[in-house]
């Protein structure tokens, strides 16, 4: 899935980070300026967080409430990953609340 996406955002120019829950087999990323950093560090840094991690003991609820008041205010997150890997009940609080500018867009 990291091929993919770097592949998707490569004529972007877009910096890329990716965290250290796994490591990187994307040769495309590291070619396309990614780099390594700290889950609080990419959350707090990146315009768009998108997740494409399996789902396991490791990664279920990876993104709670102390993630998302993390993220940049407007920020975006896309979840490609099975969906216990974002704490639903914290993103519907911080939806509820707009804390952190969080406001719930739907596409249809």
């Amino acid at each position: 899935m990291d091929d993919a996406i770097a592949e998707v955002l490569a004529p972007f120019r877009v910096r890329m980070l990716a965290t250290d829950y796994f490591p990187m087999r994307s040769r495309r990323m590291w070619n396309n300026s990614g780099r390594r950093t700290k889950l609080p560090q990419l959350l707090a840094e990146s315009d768009i967080v998108i997740l494409c991690v399996p789902l396991n003991s490791q990664t279920e609820h990876m993104i709670g409430e102390r993630e998302l008041a993390a993220m940049k205010r407007a920020s975006v997150l896309i979840n490609v990953a099975r969906g216990p890997v974002v704490d639903e009940a914290a993103l519907i609080t911080a939806l509820e609340s707009g804390s952190s500018g969080w406001r719930w867009t739907r596409r249809h």
